[in-house]
């Protein structure tokens, strides 16, 4: 048998009292005896073990207990349960009990041994194992059906036994003694000599990792499965009988005096919690990181929810933003709201709903506001949100509830004025289009060309109008515009394309020049469409006409009656609304009279 000297190194932690309040509350169990061991294999189905054949029962979470008929009288020293109808119960005489219908009822199994047994732990339904008294080990690989002694290779007594997997397992006892076997204790190693105190129930988290409390109120830990041994000290001198580490960072520590000590970051530092009882605590279960009993005499048993720590639930939280009932909002908007007091965590729920059964996104923070994620809400649509605060004692009741309505999605924006196909506006018209009511600003582009190849003039605007600057265009061109509309989301798609032409009618004086002589030059464009440009010359002050005639002599239009200086004269005409055909343009003063022939051809 191989012996492992242990080389103690007592690290020194610092430690933390709680506050006056605690995170444990007494149970009533209906007894005083002596409660040793308690199993719960689910968070509300839970059974304890104890002295004058003790079976007790909860299904509650340990509300209420509820007593369960012994098939023997034995005093109880632990018991087992892998799911929550089979389980065992080892004691007394080598007393071991077997039951697969929650505790309605027992049966003797036969142990081979009639030593106390102190303690049972089984892998699985078929493999188990339990310690006692004058080294004794007994191993079923058949549900306790049979049960088979091995040899443990001592003769002091054993506490406590627990497996990881089918092969590895650990058992401690009195006078120091640690055993460990690799092969389901055919052979079982003695690791620790040299550890002067009594040990207690110990705590496995993996095949490398274990702690084991002892009388002097130190904690024995391994990270190398037993070849090294460290002490810890715990903080307190109340000898120190059970341990139980829910996961590997968070562990608890149950003893003399009803102390009870907790770790949160792996036995470097233990912190003394308060309990409500001051007679020892033989047992501590945990069935996760907040949830556990401990047990002892006078038929104690406590409970914790809050892993002992006792923090007041924070209160439901209050909402911030988006403001309730508030409209146009992002697709990934900010949710916040205000911190409550000795809250760590926040969870915020996000539904199309408002009973929330149907839950869009949701996650849990620990500052009081979360960034909705891309791709988690839609446009159009009206949303509810809630938050609730949590703690290690537990969450608080959900805010109020509030909605909110995302943006609705921007449409390309619908053009007025010039109609499309528009000939005659001005050198500077002047641009409408409809109003969109969640758009920020407009975007709006001119050109000369249909696919906008090149701009003639852009701008962004608020208003839902633009006024084309002098300058940007030429009389006599066709101009194409859209518009699109933008908001802080994006922009829409742009609008249909219209078209307007630039047609400035009227006389204007070109050349102020006298010429030597009357004259009426041929029009230009000719034949024409819309528009074309007479250009006639007058050489000096006189009365001046410029007539439109059709084709059988009728007058169609005046353009110029009045007297006209000396210069050369043009005179733009929009035929727009008059019929295709031949049309004469005739120019008349008190010296001169001239005709031309002109073709408006559509």
């Amino acid at each position: 048998m191989k012996t492992i000297i242990l080389k103690l190194l007592i690290l020194f932690v610092v430690f933390i009292s709680t506050s006056s309040y605690g995170g444990w509350v007494l149970q009533y169990t209906g007894t005083s005896t002596f409660i040793s061991s308690i199993a719960f294999p689910n968070e509300s189905t839970g059974f304890a073990s104890g002295w004058s054949s003790t079976i007790l029962k909860t299904t509650n979470g340990g509300t209420n207990w509820i007593f369960l008929s012994s098939p023997v009288s034995a005093s109880y020293s632990s018991i087992f349960f892998v799911d929550v109808n089979t389980g065992w119960l080892v004691g007394s005489e080598g007393t071991i009990i077997k039951t697969t219908n929650s505790g309605v009822s027992w049966q003797i199994q036969l142990s081979n041994t009639s030593t106390l047994l102190m303690l049972t732990n089984f892998v699985d339904a078929q493999t188990g194992y339990a310690v006692g008294y004058s080294g004794v080990i007994v191993k079923t690989s058949n549900g306790g059906t049979n049960w088979v002694v091995q040899n443990s290779g001592v003769s002091v007594n054993l506490l406590s036994v627990k497996f990881i997997n089918s092969q590895t397992g650990y058992v401690t006892g009195d006078l120091s003694r640690i055993l460990k076997t690799t092969n389901g204790g055919t052979t079982w190693e003695s690791l620790v000599s040299g550890i002067f105190n009594n040990l207690g129930k110990l705590a496995v988290t993996d095949a490398n990792t274990a702690y084991v409390p002892a009388t002097d109120g130190t904690v024995f830990k391994t990270t190398n499965g037993g070849a090294y041994w460290v002490a810890q000290s715990s903080g307190t001198s109340n000898y120190l009988v059970s341990a139980n580490f829910p996961s590997a960072s968070i562990g608890y520590i149950s003893g003399g005096n009803g102390s009870v000590i907790k770790s949160t970051n792996s036995g470097i530092n233990w912190v003394s919690q308060t309990t409500p009882v001051t007679s020892e605590l033989h047992w501590i279960y945990f069935i996760n990181n907040l949830t556990g009993w401990s047990s002892g005499y006078n038929g104690t048993i406590i409970k914790t929810t809050d892993g002992g720590i006792g923090y007041p639930i924070p209160l439901a939280p209050q909402l911030m933003s988006p403001a309730n009932n508030s409209s146009n909002i992002s697709l990934t908007p900010n949710m916040q709201w205000y911190s409550s007091t000795n809250a760590t965590s926040y969870h915020i729920e996000i539904s199309t709903s408002p009973n929330f059964n149907t839950i869009v996104d949701s996650s849990t923070v620990t500052n009081t506001n979360y960034n909705v994620p891309s791709g988690k809400l839609n446009i159009a649509l009206t949303y509810f949100w809630r938050v609730k605060a949590s703690n290690i004692s537990g969450s608080s009741p959900w805010s109020v509830v509030w909605n909110f309505s995302t943006q609705i999605d921007l449409l390309a924006p619908v053009l007025l004025s010039p109609s499309n196909g528009y000939v005659g506006t001005s050198i500077t018209p002047t641009l409408d289009w409809d109003t969109m009511a969640i758009a920020n600003n407009y975007t709006i582009q001119v050109s000369t060309l249909a696919n906008f190849g090149v701009i003639t003039d852009s701008a962004t605007v608020i208003p839902t109008q633009y006024i084309v600057p002098n300058g940007k265009l030429q009389n006599f061109l066709t101009y194409f515009w859209r518009v699109k509309a933008s908001n802080v989301m994006g922009s829409s798609p742009w609008s249909s394309v219209w078209q307007f032409t630039v047609l400035v009618t009227g006389i204007s004086q070109t050349n102020g020049i006298a010429p030597s002589d009357y004259k009426l030059y041929s029009n230009y464009p000719n034949p024409f469409n819309p528009a074309t440009k007479v250009k006639f010359d007058i050489p000096k002050s006189t009365p001046a006409k410029l007539i439109v005639y059709d084709a059988l002599g009728r007058t169609v239009e005046t353009l110029v009656n009045k007297e006209l200086p000396a210069g050369t004269y043009e005179y733009t005409w929009n035929a727009s609304k008059y019929n295709s055909g031949i049309y004469f343009i005739r120019f008349v003063s008190d010296k001169y009279t001239e005709t031309k022939r002109m073709v408006l051809l559509k």
